[in-house]
């Protein structure tokens, strides 16, 4: 599998001798999250070696940390690919998707995805979530790596993720799936779903259209045509529209607080209500 060059690392003199193993930049990461707040964060960069020389004291207390290369690129380089596999580790659905930005850019949880069907992640992810032996909901996470032109692998996960809602809009329900193999019950394999179709995450994508104007990457045309394509929601449905308006008033009441701390001179650490903390990419 075409991975990202990583290593474990507990100790400065370890991290020393990196510089001649990797490209910059790379990123340190806790081996275990609860270590997080002692790191620093939830990643911490190193972009070249004055950098990294400075992150030798966060080591001091004896943390374990695993390096990984940071794939360089904006996040419409990323991709991912779903499954469901059966007790004879065969897909019953594969589904994949690709990312336009996330929020905060290069770093944050993905704020605009769109339904695709990419043959090559989907190669990479089945033979990846066949030699680990999954039974049941499979996700894999790929950057293109410009360096090589290669789908790198990013991370892996065994659960259900914050772009669910789009494969349910396309006709990929892994929630109905699990429960109807849990209850015994038949599922039909899913052959097609609907592709080109547009998840987006307001509040976060405005957020990272802030950023990437401020960066000159993107104007507000350009942005107004993109969000315009958007079909599929968070948090919202005409059926069941407590659980949105629980969270928009949990945004609001926070945009205030921001808002006055701002005023009084404050900093304030402003995480939208309802979204996973960023991620490697």
């Amino acid at each position: 599998m075409p991975t990202v060059d990583f290593a474990l690392v507990d100790s400065a003199a370890q991290l020393s001798e990196l510089t001649s193993k990797f490209r910059f930049p790379f990123i340190l990461k806790p081996l275990y999250s609860p270590d997080s707040a002692r790191l620093g964060g939830k990643f911490l960069m190193a972009r070249n070696e004055s950098e990294l020389l400075a992150l030798k004291d966060r080591l001091a207390t004896g943390i374990k940390t695993v390096a990984m290369e940071f794939v360089p690129g904006g996040d419409d380089l990323l991709c991912s690919y779903y499954c469901y596999m059966d007790e004879r580790g065969e897909p019953i659905v594969e589904f994949t998707k690709r990312l336009l930005r996330r929020s905060p850019i290069h770093t944050g949880s993905a704020c605009y995805h769109i339904s695709d069907w990419n043959p090559e992640a989907a190669e990479l992810g089945r033979k990846f979530f066949k030699h680990v032996k999954l039974r049941g909901i499979g996700n894999i996470e790929f950057k293109r790596d410009l360096r090589d032109g290669r789908l790198k692998v990013i991370e892996a996960n065994a659960r259900f993720t914050l772009g669910d809602p789009l494969l349910v809009a396309s006709g990929v329900d892994l929630a109905w799936i699990t429960y109807a193999r849990l209850t015994d019950q038949p599922v039909i394999p899913t052959q097609d779903y609907r592709k080109d179709l547009v998840f987006w995450l307001p509040a976060e994508d405005l957020r990272t259209f802030w950023q990437l104007r401020s960066r000159g990457e993107i104007t507000l045309f350009d942005w107004l045509r993109s969000v315009s394509r958007a079909r599929v929601l968070p948090y919202f449905s005409w059926k069941d529209p407590a659980p949105s308006l629980y969270c928009n008033a949990q945004r609001a009441l926070r945009l205030v607080e921001m808002c006055r701390a701002r005023l009084l001179g404050k900093s304030i650490d402003f995480r939208l209500p309802g979204v996973q903390a960023g991620k490697n990419s």
